[in-house]
């Protein structure tokens, strides 16, 4: 009976092994997900600064 259940959690070993990769995996993939949308809000917001500049810049050489 006690040589059942050791075999038992030695297979089990294995399937935890790969639950907590694919989960590492997951865990980098959400990571760089969320880097890549900051910076493109990050540079969403410099581009309507720029913007912004411009048409105030155009708008102070009107007559």
């Amino acid at each position: 009976m006690r040589i059942m259940k050791i075999k038992r959690f030695k297979s089990e070993n294995g399937a935890v092994v790969v639950i907590v990769a694919l989960s590492i995996v997951a865990l980098m993939m959400v990571t760089a997900l969320t880097i890549d949308v900051g910076s493109l809000y990050e540079e969403r917001r410099h581009l309507q600064t720029v913007a912004d500049a411009a048409a105030l810049a155009g708008a102070q050489q009107l007559p």
